[in-house]
């Protein structure tokens, strides 16, 4: 968390960004939401992440710390996260009820993401991806 803090500072500085101006932008009804992002306190929801990535132009990868690389920024308007899974887990072979039995992701997150169609928290997603062998941005459709 202490990268993607960090990043996010850097940013807003390196753009002298006005932050109430920023969550409006970004679709925040509140600019709390985002001072507490800015402030260390928690990760964005997984839609949330990607519009700061996008305000941003940069990998999520390289926003969440992950990566050092903030090259590429070509990135393409993701698919719905629970289609996305799906085909990264065919790529690699793996049922979702593997994610369960490996102890990995609860049940409820499956039923959540698969049926519900939520969007999980950027920390799920970051553990999902180390897990999968994937950056952030595969697993989630933007490259």
């Amino acid at each position: 968390m202490d990268k993607f803090y960090k990043r996010l500072n850097e940013f807003i500085e390196e753009h002298s960004i006005i932050v109430p101006k920023m969550a409006i932008e970004l679709g925040y009804k509140y600019k709390s939401p985002l001072y507490r992002l800015i402030n260390g306190q928690g990760y964005p929801r997984l839609d949330k992440a990607i519009k700061l990535a996008d305000y941003f132009n940069c990998s999520l990868d390289y926003l969440f710390g992950l990566s050092d690389d903030n090259s590429q920024n070509n990135f393409k308007q993701p698919r719905p996260f629970d289609e996305q899974l799906r085909k990264v887990l065919k790529e690699k072979g793996v049922h979702q009820n593997q994610l369960i039995v490996d102890g990995k992701f609860s049940a409820n997150c499956m039923h959540n993401w698969f049926k519900l169609k939520a969007n999980p928290q950027m920390d799920t997603v970051i553990r999902l991806a180390e897990y999968l062998g994937e950056s952030l941005d595969y697993l989630v459709g933007r490259v």
